[in-house]
């Protein structure tokens, strides 16, 4: 049985500067809201209703919903928490928080279903941790798989932790069926306005690896859309669904030769169209017609929807787990482990193609680090060539000044600053940094910002974060 020890006894001044401050800071901001459909992770109040317990399944690309019960938990083979009942109460009479593995429950979650060294069958979340296990389960995006092991007995938990959680996956499945019906609209705009689209991530990942959909939960559309025609897509988008931008452009014209997506919002649901697929200086360096190269599909509505080459997907995988959000989610590293496993769905993931094509876009130290970080993470016990790869990679002293450019609190401005290295031509790289010194009137109205303040926070979040 997994119990959680006591912390020492701290002063409250002490608990608040823990290590996993970070981590907990990040689950705080939704914790007991509901689950967001935009990057700004806002959601109506949550349903008082009966709770319940949704399995999606993919009928003609839609998912319907049944409703099967979990069953009843054995109280003989449910972990007691009664002996944790009481809450560390400092000299002062207020509750000093407990300093609870957070983060490791949910990287057992997240690893549930697969050959892994980490186990839910003795998971044990008290109740005064509850709130932020839960929330941070959300904000991971491994909802789906904690409702699964629990349908499947693999977890035991008390009878109002449960019913939390059939309450919330009921709310993020009819949340991405919105977001999927919103993504057959939009597909149909792009493919009359002539314009070629791969869809990313999420929606692509749920209905053509995973074994069940439901498993992989999402909460916006991303599309990688043809360069040449990337802000006329946006522009088709918002003429067709009264589609409304999230931000102005930049400057006029960096979206097209530097931008990596346009952010629009189509009836309450966000759409994200990729020019690249991440920020900085690894964005930069992707040939842009690689993302065309290859065409595969998956059926999603009784429409055939095309998404990246299988190579490709899984570098874009690797990208989004050490690139993307900082701390990284752990659904970005489900995603990798479900694509090196394979299976009737994802298909086998050969080697050579991927370490060329990571080569080629200079992506190689992305793509170990990743992998390596998975098998670690997640306990991963499997074999795979290019698990025994990465295992042997290591980054030159350039890729990890580069990798650390994506850390921290002012990973967006670090790795800005290196992208000036990542462009072409002395020309591209004034035009480039002019824009990031000098936004336009209209960018800086929308951030709420004035001039030199981009500048100013920059170097005071760098500052802060060594």
């Amino acid at each position: 049985m997994r119990v959680p020890e006591a912390p020492p006894k701290t002063s409250a001044r002490s608990s608040a500067s823990s290590p996993s401050e970070a981590g907990r800071s990040r689950s705080a901001q939704i914790a007991g809201a509901e689950p967001s459909r935009n990057k700004g992770r806002s959601a109506p109040g949550q349903s008082r209703s009966t709770p319940f317990a949704c399995r999606r399944l993919s009928t003609s690309g839609l998912r319907r919903y049944i409703i099967p019960p979990l069953g009843v938990v054995d109280s003989e083979q449910s972990p007691s928490i009664d002996e944790y009942s009481t809450p560390i109460v400092g000299s002062s009479g207020s509750d000093i928080r407990r300093q609870w593995p957070v983060d490791e429950w949910v990287a057992d979650v997240a690893a549930s279903g697969l050959p892994s060294s980490r186990r839910l069958d003795s998971l044990v979340v008290h109740r005064f941790a509850w709130t932020e296990f839960l929330a941070a389960c959300e904000e991971n995006r491994v909802l789906g798989l904690l409702a699964e092991a629990l349908r499947a007995g693999a977890c035991h938990l008390p009878d109002y932790q449960r019913e939390s959680v059939e309450s919330r996956c009921g709310w993020w499945l009819a949340h991405d069926l919105v977001v999927e019906r919103q993504l057959l609209r939009v597909a149909g705009v792009l493919q009359g306005a002539g314009v070629e689209f791969r869809v990313l991530k999420g929606v692509a990942l749920a209905n053509s690896v995973y074994r069940d959909p439901s498993l992989r939960l999402f909460g916006d559309i991303d599309l990688a859309v043809d360069s040449d025609h990337f802000v006329r897509a946006a522009e088709a988008i918002a003429a067709a669904l009264s589609a409304v931008r999230e931000l102005p452009e930049l400057r006029p014209g960096f979206d097209q030769r530097f931008g990596r997506e346009i952010l629009l919002r189509s009836d309450g649901t966000e759409v994200d169209l990729h020019r690249t697929l991440v920020d900085g200086p690894f964005g930069l360096w992707i040939p842009l017609d690689d993302l065309f190269a290859e065409k595969r599909t998956f059926l999603l509505g009784g429409q055939q929807l095309p998404r990246l080459g299988d190579p490709a997907r899984f570098v874009h995988a690797c990208m989004a787990a050490v690139l993307g959000d900082w701390p990284p989610r752990r659904i970005a590293q489900r995603d990798i482990a479900e694509l090196l496993l394979g299976g009737e769905r994802a298909g086998t993931l050969e080697a050579a193609p991927v370490q060329e094509l990571a080569a080629r876009w200079r992506a190689t130290a992305v793509v170990a680090l990743a992998i390596r970080m998975t098998v670690a993470d997640l306990g991963l016990e499997t074999d795979h060539p290019l698990i025994d790869w990465a295992q042997g990679h290591r980054p030159g002293p350039g890729d990890r000044l580069l990798l650390a450019s994506y850390r921290g609190r002012a990973r967006g401005y670090t790795s800005q600053a290196l992208s000036v290295f990542a462009l072409p031509s002395w020309r591209d790289r004034f035009d480039y940094v002019r824009a990031i010194l000098r936004p336009s009137r209209e960018y800086l109205d929308a951030r709420g910002f004035r001039r030199g303040d981009r500048l100013r926070r920059a170097v005071g979040l760098r500052a802060v974060q060594r």
